[in-house]
């Protein structure tokens, strides 16, 4: 695999001028929607596996009821399960903001926390 190019220094990105001061929106184009997940290619995972050594695999994630006191009031995590006597099945009933627990690490939504500016704006719905 062809080694990839450095990052351009930070005065050459293609800024998005109207955003908030130091940003780097614009690296990958004026209609991306995965920022630097751009560099999570087919070819530098491949390179990556060259690294595994044991096979031994770490969990990342966190329990949906992580943290147990969301943030800015937001909805915490809620868990029922519905029997459906006296049938021998359960449905699963569950609230789950997705700001919370292991959603944090989503690239796309992060937004500059000085100007409450984010790159990415949710498209409306009806």
């Amino acid at each position: 695999m062809a080694a990839r190019a450095p990052a351009p220094a930070f005065e050459e990105l293609p800024l998005d001028r109207s955003g908030p001061f130091g940003n780097a929106w614009g690296r990958f184009g004026d209609r991306d929607e995965l920022g630097m997940l751009n560099l999570l290619t087919p070819e530098s995972v491949k390179e990556a596996a060259k690294e595994i050594k044991t096979g031994v695999r770490v969990s990342l994630d966190w329990h949906l009821s992580k943290p147990a006191h969301p943030f800015f009031g937001r909805q915490v995590f809620y868990h029922h399960m519905h029997n459906k006597s006296p049938r021998s099945v359960n449905d699963d009933i569950i609230l789950f903001n997705t700001q919370c627990s292991t959603q944090w690490d989503g690239f796309r939504h992060f937004g500059n926390i000085l100007t409450s500016e984010a790159r990415i704006r949710p498209k409306k719905t009806n």
